[in-house]
């Protein structure tokens, strides 16, 4: 006799948008709810229905319209201090030690993990025993990213492949023989587009950006990050200030960006991050308390209507800097980058004036 096994992983939640480890039960983003709601019409309605007792696959099993049995070994693996980060916080407060800890948690065999989180072992035993007790006939199963990856890995040894939020995978199993039938089946969320631009100093980055920004249709906010410390740069500012399209909103945010943000409708073009970072250095920040306001920019950013450009500046590419805090201010910057790059759907690199699509 052959069943069916339909792996729903939830939908999108503000931890997936900003690639941060779950720290609490965050609940589902409304485009999150929306894009798990299209798996609908693939399920079997016979089939029995198993969720994690987290608020996200509870809420993803009510956009399905389906009533589960909550079973407790299907809740997310623990990740310990890792929670609640995201990769390049961990980086900046662990340097490798996370790479060691994931390949931990993603063995079987392995008894440790994040340190105050579950070892592989552990997570791939209670997972297992869901397994092993399935009710007979199919089953739709909703959980998490961690869950479904050890499902196929004890099934079909599976171990290097991609799960979105909001996807299904389907298994079919007959005689004690597990099938992959399909593989992280989605219906892509619908959001306003969010665009990093990166570049050298004269690359053209800031022109690309108010020449995109302009082409979008209403209102557009310029939120400005300078600071002008003496007359060359109060020129600079001028003189940029001047550029900028007639219809352009000015915001004035060198420190508090995320409140500048808040005050925002229509398309939003923020320039820039390197100055940004710089002023929060100068006010004696560190490196987490820095990446810790750059993630609240960026789950803002997540929830606005209108288009959001954001530029900053490639840093990394000369050199070693000779002292420590040009050095620091190179590692930070480098790592805000990633969050706000990771957190936009497209992004550029601007050179000798000609933008370059790398995502």
């Amino acid at each position: 006799m052959s069943r069916i096994l339909f792996l729903i992983r939830h939908g999108s939640t503000e931890d997936n948008h900003l690639k941060r480890y779950p720290s609490t039960d965050s609940p589902l983003s409304t485009a999150g709810k929306t894009a798990v709601g299209k798996l609908k019409p693939f399920l079997l309605p016979e089939a029995h229905v198993l969720s994690s007792p987290s608020l996200r696959t509870l809420q993803s099993c009510q956009a399905l319209c389906l009533s589960p049995v909550v079973h407790s070994d299907l809740r997310e693996m623990d990740f310990g201090i890792m929670a609640g980060h995201t990769w390049a916080e961990l980086q900046a407060l662990h340097g490798d030690a996370p790479l060691k800890w994931l390949e931990d948690m993603q063995d079987p065999a392995a008894t440790s993990g994040a340190p105050e989180g579950e070892s592989g072992q552990a997570f791939f035993q209670r997972v297992e025993g869901v397994l092993n007790q399935l009710p007979e006939g199919n089953t739709v199963l909703v959980s998490h990213l961690g869950v479904i990856r050890a499902i196929l890995r004890l099934t079909l040894d599976f171990q290097h492949f991609e799960l979105s939020p909001a996807s299904l995978t389907v298994l079919t199993e007959h005689q004690g023989i597990w099938t992959l039938k399909h593989l992280n089946i989605t219906f892509p969320e619908t959001q306003p587009t969010r665009t990093f631009i990166s570049g050298g100093a004269r690359s053209g980055k800031s022109a690309f950006a108010e020449r995109l920004a302009a082409e979008t249709n209403g209102p557009v906010t310029f939120i400005a990050t300078a600071q002008a410390f003496d007359g060359e740069m109060q020129e600079r500012i001028s003189r940029h200030q001047a550029d900028r399209p007639e219809h352009f909103q000015t915001l004035e945010a060198p420190v508090n960006l995320l409140e500048a943000v808040q005050q925002t409708s229509g398309t939003l073009l923020i320039d820039c991050l390197s100055l940004w970072v710089s002023n929060l250095m100068l006010q004696e920040l560190s490196e987490a308390e820095i990446l810790e306001r750059a993630a609240a920019v960026c789950a803002e950013i997540q929830s606005r209507t209108g288009e959001t450009l954001v530029v900053s500046n490639e840093v990394g590419l000369g050199i070693v800097p000779i002292n420590k805090l040009a050095r620091d201010y190179r590692d930070v910057l480098g790592r805000v980058n990633q969050l706000f790059a990771t957190t936009c759907q497209e992004s550029y690199f601007c050179i000798s004036g000609q933008a370059l699509k790398t995502k």
